[in-house]
């Protein structure tokens, strides 16, 4: 019998993605009652993903030990499926999605995520307070790799947010969400309640209907395609490593050499 971590390297796994699991499995104390439900008291407050991503692997590590047949069929990293092009409306296309909410915070949430390249977690999670305390710049929590980060802002969109946002009540307060539920508004937008405003205007637009991720690969596409490099676009995009950035070369009809340079 392996570990997760020993199995995980044998399938080729990303660094990043093995540090996640096996991070996973030290949070999560299967054997201690009281310090168990500590634990999951603190997940619960964790975006879906990572609550999800720390069961997985606390039950994979504890309950699941991998078989050494299972790793002996692999010699050294096996080949990874290639992955599927990033699918993504093209710029004209996304500029007028963008137009088309009726609400003013409809069409400030996916300016926002396309202008600052957002997952779907980090848009939901914005505060008002991390959106226009910082000149030029937008606070992101928890991002991915569990790290805070900050992203650029031009001076329009962020006095856009600044004349939307100090409307709400307690809109000084550190934890007002900049898109909070419409019932209540002490909780964030939903993932769900996104997806349904992406979903909503691409029927209205009448264009094929993409996931919310796409408009994440829109604003990497369209980056390089104005004459972002590379590196530039990994920036944006928060990515660690350079390899996960390159695919987006292969969307493009431009020269990528002169992207790279």
């Amino acid at each position: 019998m392996i570990d997760l971590t020993t199995y995980m390297r044998a399938r080729g796994y990303a660094p990043a993605t093995i540090r996640l699991y096996t991070d996973a499995s030290d949070r999560v104390p299967w054997r201690d009652t009281d310090a168990l439900i500590s634990a999951l008291a603190d997940l619960a407050n964790r975006p879906a993903w990572q609550r999800i991503t720390y069961y997985a692997a606390a039950l994979a590590q504890e309950a699941a030990q991998i078989p050494d047949r299972i790793v002996d069929r692999f010699d050294g990293r096996p080949p990874r499926r290639p992955s599927a092009l990033p699918r993504a409306h093209d710029r004209d296309t996304m500029r007028a999605l963008l137009l088309v909410p009726d609400r003013e915070r409809d069409r400030l949430l996916l300016t926002v995520a396309y202008a600052c390249a957002l997952r779907i977690s980090e848009l939901c999670n914005l505060r008002l307070y991390d959106a226009t305390t910082y000149n030029n710049q937008l606070l992101i929590r928890e991002t991915k790799t569990g790290s805070n980060q900050r992203v650029p802002l031009t001076n329009g969109l962020q006095a856009r947010i600044r004349r939307y946002g100090f409307r709400k009540p307690n809109s000084t307060s550190p934890n007002t969400y900049l898109f909070p539920r419409t019932h209540d508004p002490l909780l964030p937008i939903s993932p769900r309640g996104v997806r349904h405003i992406w979903a909503d205007v691409q029927t209205r637009y009448n264009v094929e209907p993409l996931r919310f991720h796409s408009i994440r690969h829109a604003a990497a596409i369209h980056a390089l395609q104005a004459g972002y490099n590379i590196e530039q676009v990994r920036r944006l995009l928060r990515h660690r490593s350079l390899a996960s950035t390159q695919i987006y070369l292969q969307c493009l009809t431009l020269d990528p050499v002169k992207l790279i340079d």
